[in-house]
C-alpha cells in the first residue's frame, strides 16, 4: 500500500502542478475580458456565444472568473502542501494518519480523485504499520 500511497501522491502533485496553468489562463482570460471587452464580445457573437455577445455581458463575468482563479489557486496550494506533507511521511514510515485524512476530504471535497485515492492507501498504509499481521501456526503472515 505503500508504494501505490506514494505513485498517488506523485500523479496528484504532478497533475496539481498543472492545474497552476489552468489559473494563469483564468487570470489571463479575465484580465482580456476586462482590458479588451469589445473585441471578447465581437467574438462571442461571432461563435454565437450568448453569455459574452455584448459588452455589459463580459465586464459582469470578469469578477466571478478572478473569484473563481483564487478559489482554485488556494485550492491547489493547499491540496500541494498536504500531498508533499503525506508523501514526506510515507517516506519517513511515521504513523501519522492525519494529513492521509485530510487528503481524503480535501480529495473528496475538490473532486481529486488521486489525492483520495493516496489518502485512502496511506491511511491504510500507517495501519498496516500500527498494527503489523501476525503469523499464523505454518508462519506465514495472514
Amino acid at each position: 500500500m505503500k508504494k501505490a500511497s506514494k505513485v498517488m501522491y506523485l500523479i496528484a502533485i504532478v497533475l496539481n502542478c498543472l492545474n497552476f496553468l489552468v489559473v494563469i489562463g483564468m487570470f489571463g482570460g479575465a484580465y482580456i475580458m476586462k482590458r479588451y471587452p469589445g473585441e471578447v464580445a465581437n467574438v462571442a457573437s461571432r461563435y454565437g456565444i450568448e453569455e459574452l455577445n455584448t459588452i455589459a455581458k463580459v465586464l459582469h463575468w470578469v469578477t466571478p472568473v478572478i473569484v473563481a482563479a483564487v478559489v482554485t489557486l488556494v485550492m491547489s496550494i493547499v491540496l500541494l502542501i498536504f500531498g508533499i506533507r503525506g508523501l514526506k511521511l510515507l517516506e519517513k514510515n511515521e504513523q501519522n494518519s492525519t494529513p492521509h485524512i485530510v487528503m481524503i476530504v480535501l480529495g473528496t471535497l475538490g473532486g481529486e480523485l488521486f489525492y483520495l485515492l493516496a489518502g485512502i492507501f496511506g491511511l491504510v498504509n500507517a495501519s498496516q504499520t500500527r498494527h503489523p499481521q501476525t503469523p499464523n501456526i505454518e508462519g506465514e503472515k495472514t
